[in-house]
């Protein structure tokens, strides 16, 4: 689980910086400075003509973007723990791709079934990142009627969030 995932760095739920970019996908855009120590150079959209530097870890970051809450009511960061399981396996494949020494694409074309999997799963979960598919999920949230309770109601008894 990664650093982001632990929870040792919140206080509370919630209180974690999570990323709506990757950072390890970010660092492949960067300029290694020293050792762990990556730069990219940044612009506002209202201040386009005043560029700066940042770090990866500096930007693209939403503080508790992926918390969420159990239908029991209990707070978890399980979409930040798939995310961070997906990138361990794409930052691998990514490499291949991107960090060639000679050539500015990998020789290594098609990639093995394996990587190609690896790379579909962490593209698709890129969708979830995004600010407008996190705001249609909400949308729909508040516009679906509530599925436990209509359960709960159809069944005359007691539903277990598995079987919803």
């Amino acid at each position: 689980m990664g650093k982001a995932s632990s929870g040792k760095r919140a206080a509370k739920a919630g209180g974690t910086r999570d990323h709506t970019v990757p950072q390890m996908y970010l660092k492949h855009f960067a300029q290694h400075v020293a050792r762990r120590k990556y730069q990219l150079m940044v612009r506002r959209l209202d201040t386009i003509n005043e560029p700066f530097t940042v770090t990866p870890t500096g930007i693209a970051a939403e503080t508790g973007y992926y918390w969420g809450i159990s239908a029991e009511g209990v707070p978890h960061h399980h979409v930040e723990e798939l995310f961070t399981s997906l990138e361990g396996h794409a930052e691998t494949v990514l490499k291949v791709i991107m960090n060639d020494p000679d050539w500015a694409l990998t020789p290594h074309w098609p990639l093995r079934p394996d990587q190609r999997h690896v790379l579909a799963w962490w593209m698709a979960a890129q969708i979830l990142r995004t600010t407008r598919q996190r705001k249609r999920l909400t949308h729909q949230q508040t516009e679906a009627p509530d599925i436990r309770s209509r359960c709960l109601s159809e069944s005359g008894g007691s539903v277990s969030a598995g079987q919803v």
